[in-house]
């Protein structure tokens, strides 16, 4: 049942989800979605309700969930940020501060989407879901649809890295980190493309996991947005904001010898991604092999 004006607690699963990856443009699509009139998604980004409905990740995903809500009312009353719709954005940021949810209340933040609107949501910790949660997400609609955004893996792992260090997140030397793989697990996953690929399109009918090149945003975004908007199914009539950058990190530059490490560990990854995009993943690790030797060179 879609939301109406005589109707305005009407429930709605959504049509698609956007699982990832971290740090592979999932803030730019939330932003081009979020300012297109052919879209809804909610106002909070990672609302995490797939993994807080299963006991196993309950407190954590909950905690995040509540401690987003301030930080996203201020967001939204900020004077510097344009969005179609404040108001109804932070009349929906209220349903977030519930303790206690279930599928009740998340087809109840759908369903404030139009009749017209394609709904989903975009929360790239989705992407290593358990399978029993990917399960529930389908249960919940057979015709769902997911994106997920492939991105150089060494890249995307060092742009986690930079973001923890520039939030105060890492408590250790890089050197002992990048060496120890039992502490590198959590950046690894989000770069285990293979694992997370495979258990999708396990669950999801055949054409329904779409997969996108980050590189994309940079070369061609308004053609990568058009192509996302094709997938769900939405119009682009007024689609916009894909100019939007965001997230920009702070430079820090990755050691030859770290991304040699790195590559070691990630060759399964570019084995697995070659399959699909054999010329991309061919460029990307001649890259890597460039510059591990011009800084082994150096070093010398």
């Amino acid at each position: 049942m879609k939301r109406s004006a005589d109707n305005p607690l009407a429930s709605r699963v959504p049509d698609f989800l956007c699982v990832g990856a971290q740090k592979a443009g999932t803030t730019w699509m939330f932003v081009v979605m979020r300012e297109s009139p052919g879209v809804f998604v909610p106002p909070i980004k990672e609302g995490n309700y797939l993994l807080e409905a299963r006991e196993r990740e309950r407190a954590w995903a909950r905690r995040y969930r509540l401690q987003q809500v301030e930080l996203m009312r201020r967001y939204y009353r900020g004077e510097r940020l344009v969005v179609r719709d404040t108001a109804s954005s932070l009349e929906l940021i209220e349903l977030y501060e519930q303790e206690d949810v279930d599928d009740a209340w998340y087809t109840r933040v759908f369903g404030h989407a139009r009749a017209e609107q394609i709904a989903g949501e975009v929360c790239p910790s989705y992407m290593c879901m358990p399978a029993k949660n990917i399960e529930h997400a389908v249960r919940l609609n057979p015709e769902l649809r997911v994106i997920l955004f492939v991105r150089d893996p060494i890249d995307r792992l060092w742009s986690q890295i930079r973001m923890n260090t520039r939030y105060g997140l890492i408590d250790r030397p890089l050197d002992e980190l990048i060496r120890d793989k039992q502490a590198m697990h959590t950046f690894l996953e989000y770069s285990d493309y293979a694992r997370s690929i495979e258990r999708w399109s396990t669950a999801l009918k055949p054409g329904h996991l779409g997969l996108f090149l980050y590189d994309r945003i940079r070369q061609e975004p308004r053609k990568l947005a058009s192509e996302l908007f094709g997938f769900i199914g939405a119009s682009i009539t007024g689609m916009h904001g894909w100019t939007t950058r965001t997230n920009i990190g702070q430079a820090m530059p990755l050691d030859h010898e770290y991304r040699a490490v790195l590559l070691d560990w990630m060759r399964p990854q570019y084995a697995y991604l070659r399959r699909r995009f054999p010329s991309v993943v061919d460029s990307w690790l001649e890259e890597h092999e460039r510059a591990i030797l011009t800084g082994s060179r150096r070093s010398a």
